[in-house]
């Protein structure tokens, strides 16, 4: 039998690879508390935060950012960022214990919702073409 040693750093065990703009990230986020020679350590608890590195699309992220581990994993599992773009990525930081920075991944659109104007037609006449030229 191995024992771990102590805790020294993270490690992203899972990212989704893409995701929806608004909707919670699938799979979750997990991430391990890991020993120096980068084994999970089973019976950790240690309160991991993630937050955004690379902000392509100057996006907010929300959910629970912070999350206590258990078994060794820390499981954020009602993260989601509010804009769409490619190169994405999260920062894991716990105090005391060397951070780790996601692989890159893209956010895609959501479905639309509804449709509006861009440009709101003026007053038109029967017959004649709408000016300016109506934009959804």
């Amino acid at each position: 039998e191995i024992a771990a040693g102590a805790p020294a750093g993270l490690s992203f065990l899972e990212v989704p690879a893409s995701a929806v703009a608004g909707a919670a990230f699938a799979p979750p986020v997990r991430i391990a508390v890991l020993d120096p020679e980068g084994n999970v350590i089973p019976d950790a608890t240690n309160i991991v935060t993630v937050a955004l590195g690379e902000n392509p699309g100057q996006a907010t992220l929300a959910g629970t950012l912070s999350v206590r581990a258990s078994a060794g994993v820390a499981t954020f599992s009602d993260l989601k960022l509010n804009k769409a773009a490619t190169g994405y990525e999260l920062v894991a930081t716990a105090s005391g214990l060397a951070g780790a920075t996601s692989e890159r991944f893209t956010v895609v659109p959501a479905a639309p919702a509804r449709l509006g104007y861009l440009v709101h037609p003026s007053t038109v006449t029967a017959g004649v073409a709408i000016t300016p030229t109506i934009k959804i």
